[in-house]
């Protein structure tokens, strides 16, 4: 079990993970095909049996365990080309699909907002969200490691992270009046650092199910679902997330990314963010 509640460290500030296993995609059937034509199984790139992990960056090599994804890791790194490319200017000739296709759709997006005991539990909550779907993303969507989950995360590539999640959040609407992002950035400070897993949402909020939202509850994985614009197992990419990640990502290859006022400037401003880089402790995954 990991994260806090269940506190599996991330990796430290310029120090990569003890070794990228949480970068692999597990197939779900063996002998097929995914949507993109791409072979669910092949051959382990250390030992040469039959594999279905692969390197959950590129989707390229198949491995049969994690221990040997972590031997072969300094020499597939340089050829990763999940790691190795720059994000490429949005084209959007993805299929992109609304909150959520084929699902539910929340009545109000800001609804879950609503009914909490006090402003910092729906602040953190709203962080749990985030966390929520950094971990669906690697557990349903095809390995797709982001924030903490990178292995070789610095504290630039988790402000990032939660920088697109929160400026898709005022875009998408989800943000309701009277918001603090100040107070969303206190609450996130020390719970950002750690996983959070659907097992832990059930321990520290009774339960998590996409059907509550449609009986006057809230729901972490539907929310992160309107804020994102898919549904986590989709393994697509909305439009306007990728703009807003080409957006955000472009800004912070500068030299001094916190000078670019515009960029902060719907979600509390630089001073915030800068502060919240300055302050945020990661944790050295052992």
């Amino acid at each position: 079990k990991k994260g806090k509640n269940s506190m599996e460290p991330a990796a430290a500030e310029g120090k990569a993970a003890a070794s990228p296993t949480v970068n692999l995609s597990h197939s779900q059937e063996q002998n097929q095909s995914d949507a993109s034509g791409m072979s669910m199984t092949g051959p382990c790139e250390v030992c040469q049996c039959d594999a279905t992990l692969r390197c959950g960056a590129c989707k390229a090599i198949f491995y049969c365990s994690k221990d040997h994804q972590k031997e072969d890791w300094k020499k597939h790194k340089p050829n990763c080309s999940g790691t190795t490319k720059k994000p490429s200017k949005p084209t959007f000739n993805i299929t992109t699909q609304q909150v959520p296709p084929g699902g539910l759709v929340m009545p109000q997006p800001t609804s879950w907002s609503q009914g909490f005991p006090s402003p910092n539990k729906m602040y953190e909550w709203f962080v749990d969200c985030y966390r929520m779907r950094v971990d669906d993303d690697f557990a349903w969507g095809g390995g797709n490691c982001h924030g903490i989950y990178n292995p070789e995360a610095s504290k630039n590539d988790v402000v990032v992270d939660l920088l697109i999640f929160a400026k898709l959040s005022k875009k998408n609407s989800v943000i309701p009046e009277g918001w603090s992002w100040q107070s969303f950035l206190d609450q996130a400070l020390p719970l950002i650092p750690y996983a959070f897993e659907k097992s832990d949402a059930r321990e520290k909020y009774g339960g998590e199910n996409v059907f509550s939202a449609m009986t006057g509850g809230r729901s972490l994985r539907l929310t992160g679902e309107a804020i994102y614009g898919t549904v986590v197992t989709s393994q697509v990419e909305s439009e306007l997330h990728g703009q807003v990640r080409y957006e955000v990502m472009e800004a912070f290859r500068s030299k001094n990314p916190f000078r670019n006022e515009a960029l902060f400037a719907d979600v509390g401003g630089v001073p915030l963010w800068t502060k919240f880089k300055s302050d945020l402790r990661l944790v050295k995954a052992y």
